[in-house]
């Protein structure tokens, strides 16, 4: 009988989430190698998805029983992903209003200060100077339009 642990079922969750967005991806034009549609990508990612799923469901290495049988300890590095996992969604919803410019600035902000503590005036700087180099990269050199939000920049 299998045994049915935690890193089981978010194998499993993972791997059906995969197969969703492997599903979503044929109702549009996947193309081909040397001419991508618009499917090609979310296709590819669903599929990375479900083989990294199967491997947390098949690996022999229990995450959540250490050798001592003790379970796995929520560490301050474990509220650091759950941080990052949350400033990234936060992130993804507000770029449209905020724009790109600005909340790429709040986004390496918060990184450089709550998840890899820094002083005050080099998190401003390195977030300062990030934050235009994307923009240059990617408005300049790339030509890609990113959202400007309500304050236009």
């Amino acid at each position: 009988m299998i045994r049915l642990s935690i890193q089981r079922i978010c194998g499993l969750v993972l791997f059906f989430i995969s197969l969703a967005i492997c599903v979503e991806s044929l109702h549009v034009s996947l193309g081909s190698l040397s001419n991508p549609g618009p499917g090609f990508v979310s296709f590819c990612s669903g599929a990375l998805i479900g083989i990294l799923s199967a491997v947390l469901i098949y690996s022999p290495r229990r995450f959540e029983e250490s050798e001592s049988g003790q379970g796995s300890k929520f560490s301050m590095k474990s509220w650091k992903v759950l941080y990052t996992v949350l400033a990234l969604s936060v992130y993804g919803l507000l770029l449209e209003r905020i724009g790109f410019l600005i909340l790429t600035f709040l986004l390496m902000i918060f990184f450089l200060i709550v998840i890899d503590p820094q002083k005050w005036w080099k998190a401003l700087m390195i977030s300062i100077l990030a934050s235009l180099g994307f923009q240059v990269v990617f408005i300049f050199l790339l030509k890609v339009d990113l959202p400007t939000g309500m304050f236009g920049f």
